[in-house]
């Protein structure tokens, strides 16, 4: 396990790397999915605490640098460990307070950081990843397919009544189709919010790689051919999904280029991050499915 120091200054250096907390907080979480090199010697040391070779050859290591890039990231990981444990010396000798409601508040999203970190860590576990991808090959042997989607605009922050309606509104265009009263082209064309619409919802031909949202990709990949799919969450909306065409990959597991960085990357990561975002499905499901209290925004 990371030390706080190594955590704070790994977030950090990550950030600036990709300009999203988001990206942060993913590879944090994903940095403990896997186990810690040996802490064999400090690399750094203030005031009695240190950062371990091992744990930041760890963060170096979930980064996935280019050679060329990992010295220079390496000291600027080291720079902001030291800064942080310069400035925790600094508020430590000045006895410098802080608000009690704010600590307090603090440390229930830390709590809750740690427990989906626990969560998603004991889920990807190298036994449970390797279950996953034998249960799911068509995920992994370079299988592809064309998709056409209608989509209804729902985002996250929305009230739960919004959310609720914008379901049924898709759950109704589903019926429709599925009785045969209209064509998934000519609902997209209709009702989706998606740019797509204008081609009757056709997004075209991809890879579990290349199709950005891997929640969205899982359960694409997961509908057969000619099949519409159960309705599908993301952070925008409501989708659903026409699997026009698939051709089959070769049963072997094989390397993916992730759609952000564009690197190549073990087949393993993928699966590891499939398992983690239906976690995130569930997340994100919880405001129709009973699992959180109703919520409004400003202006509902």
């Amino acid at each position: 396990m990371y030390s706080n120091t190594m955590k704070w200054a790994l977030s950090a250096a990550v950030v600036m790397a990709v300009g999203t907390l988001l990206a942060a907080v993913s590879v944090a979480q994903e940095a403990q999915t896997k186990p810690d090199a040996p802490a064999d010697r400090p690399e750094l040391t203030i005031n009695g605490e240190h950062v371990m070779k091992g744990e930041l050859d760890n963060a170096l290591a979930e980064m996935n640098l280019p050679k060329y890039k990992q010295p220079a990231q390496r000291a600027e990981l080291l720079n902001r460990a030291a800064h942080m444990l310069l400035t925790d010396a600094y508020v430590e000798k000045k006895k410098l307070p802080v608000d009690e409601e704010t600590f307090r508040k603090s440390v229930k999203r830390l709590r809750t950081r740690m427990a989906m970190a626990k969560l998603v860590r004991d889920s990807t576990t190298e036994e449970k990843v390797r279950a996953f991808m034998e249960e799911n090959p068509h995920l992994f042997d370079g299988t592809r397919i064309k998709v056409s989607q209608i989509m209804i605009n729902s985002p996250v922050y929305d009230s739960t009544t919004k959310q609720m309606a914008a379901r049924r509104k898709l759950q109704d265009i589903a019926k429709q189709i599925a009785a045969g009263h209209i064509t998934f082209a000519e609902a997209a064309e209709q009702h989706s919010d998606d740019p797509s619409r204008i081609g009757g919802g056709d997004m075209g031909w991809f890879d579990i790689g290349s199709a950005g949202d891997l929640n969205f990709a899982y359960h694409c990949f997961n509908t057969l051919k000619g099949s519409v799919s159960p309705i599908v969450r993301t952070g925008g909306g409501w989708h659903i999904v026409l699997v026009t065409e698939k051709t089959l990959g070769d049963g072997q597991p094989k390397p993916w280029v992730d759609a952000r960085t564009q690197r190549k990357l073990p087949p393993e990561m993928l699966a590891a991050r499939l398992i983690a975002t239906r976690i995130d499905q569930e997340i994100l499901l919880s405001p129709v499915t009973g699992a959180a209290v109703d919520y409004h925004k400003v202006g509902d």
